[in-house]
């Protein structure tokens, strides 16, 4: 994982404030495809704009997460699907069917 990814993970009110920085707007729409496109950007200016403390906390969460691995919460986000696309419909609707 890149810092920038976690900032944007943890800290992603400064990424939005950095955001509307570069978009030179005051509310933004997550619906516009430049909120997507520039979140690198925004994410890499609010990492340069931390402390040394809290970058610190951000490379020490890094850390953890590289050797932890991501919590479950976000691992639930990543499952995959194997062969969603030949299973039967029948076989879906059960499959998805809470436990």
């Amino acid at each position: 994982m890149r810092a920038i990814d976690f900032v944007w993970e943890t800290r992603r009110d400064l990424v939005e404030e950095e955001l509307k920085t570069i978009l030179g707007v005051d509310v933004l729409d997550r619906r516009d495809p430049k909120y997507f496109q520039q979140r690198n950007a925004a994410a890499k200016l609010a990492l340069e704009k931390m402390s040394v403390d809290e970058r610190a906390e951000i490379e020490l969460g890094l850390e953890t997460r590289r050797t932890k691995g991501n919590p479950e919460k976000i691992q639930r986000q990543y499952v995959l699907i194997p062969n969603v696309l030949r299973t039967p419909t029948r076989n879906l609707i059960e499959f998805f069917q809470p436990c």
